[in-house]
């Protein structure tokens, strides 16, 4: 069998690329659906989880950190600073890249304190997802197509058309 006609080749990228920033806005729009949809599901159907598990869980006390003034303070801080990320990630702000990363990696380092969660399976599935989209949104945003966007703080379109309008002069 002759392969310089009959095996099948990878095509080689040429720039193409179908993210585009309906797509993006999308996947940010999802991780947030998918997040909030976690956190409601288990009060809109407290049967997913077994009462022993869901009264062992009411009888924990609250963490210090929703207790304590300075906790609740670091806590709402690092909360409207995340909502701020996925609006900037929504309009394409130069900054909202940073900031959600940022925000994400704080996270890591807060979520100890947050005290023990109680989940059903479909609430953690859910929430799953949305950190996966969550990911996959911090990923795509700096290294694909959609990273240009955020360096003209989601003017794209209208800068190369300025550089067309400024060759032609």
């Amino acid at each position: 069998m002759d392969c310089q006609t009959s095996c099948v080749r990878p095509i080689p990228a040429v720039g193409i690329s179908i993210m585009s920033k309906t797509i993006f806005r999308a996947l940010v729009v999802a991780s947030i659906v998918l997040a909030i949809a976690a956190a409601a599901i288990d009060t809109l159907l407290p049967n997913l989880t077994p009462q022993p598990l869901s009264q062992a869980y009411e009888d924990i006390p609250l963490p210090e950190m929703f207790t304590h003034p300075i906790g609740l303070f670091i806590f709402i801080c690092w909360a409207l600073a995340g909502l701020a990320g996925n609006v900037a990630l929504l309009f394409f702000k130069r900054w909202g890249r940073s900031l959600s990363l940022y925000t994400t990696i704080i996270g890591f380092f807060l979520y100890p304190f947050f005290g023990p969660t109680v989940m059903s399976g479909l609430a953690n599935a859910l929430y799953e997802a949305s950190l996966v989209i969550w990911g996959s949104i911090l990923a795509i945003s700096y290294t694909s197509s959609i990273a240009e966007f955020f360096a003209t703080g989601g003017n794209h379109e209208r800068q190369q058309y300025n550089n067309k309008a400024s060759i032609k002069r």
